[in-house]
């Protein structure tokens, strides 16, 4: 990936175009960024999947159980920071956002049944919610779950499938150059404007 530092004015579009192009291309660096929050006195980081982006409105969207404790994190303080890195061109990008949690509404269900796919519903359909303690032995899924999940035997998957919706309010993206001579810029998507920064 490489950004054009020099037109500021469209630097928005070509990283969320380049952030659009991660969302199709399983080996793309910037398909899975880390996600962090602040709780109370410490700040929580995870490493989430990059499903969509709307370009044209400027969001980011994830996937998550409904029973994650992220979510009732993100819905105490929706706002959160996300950090991308192509560690092959010494890319850099961290964008403020504001969360908003969809769960058990019409658009959520359809993104149930038309984008999760088999494989990856069991992991919605725990019989305990995610970074719950397990004891000695205790199994989280059922062998059929395990070895052949279909819409029936992980229905209860669609309960607690929910959608993070993430709006960019502010975009800084750095480039570290093999020569030194690195590029930093802050964009505030809010305000519509751009400030070049000290790498």
């Amino acid at each position: 990936m490489t950004f054009d530092f020099e037109q500021p004015l469209t630097l928005k579009d070509q990283i969320l175009s380049a952030l659009g192009k991660a969302t199709s291309d399983m080996g793309h660096p910037w398909r899975t960024p880390v996600l962090g929050n602040q709780q109370e006195d410490a700040v929580q980081l995870r490493t989430l999947v990059l499903r969509e982006v709307d370009e044209s409105a400027g969001q980011l969207i994830a996937y998550t159980d409904w029973r994650s404790p992220k979510v009732s994190q993100l819905l105490k303080n929706p706002e959160a920071s996300w950090l991308f890195y192509d560690s092959s061109n010494r890319c850099q990008l961290r964008t403020d956002t504001r969360i908003e949690i969809l769960h058990n509404n019409d658009h959520v269900r359809e993104t149930w049944l038309e984008k999760v796919t088999g494989a990856n519903r069991p992991a919605y359909s725990t019989s305990k919610a995610p970074s719950s303690e397990l004891k000695e032995g205790e199994e989280f899924l059922s062998e059929e779950q395990k070895t052949s999940p279909s819409l029936e035997n992980c229905n209860e998957g669609e309960n607690n499938f929910c959608i993070i919706r993430a709006t960019i309010t502010k975009m800084e993206l750095l480039q570290l150059d093999p020569d030194g001579v690195h590029k930093r810029i802050l964009l505030d998507l809010e305000r519509g404007t751009h400030q070049r920064l000290v790498p």
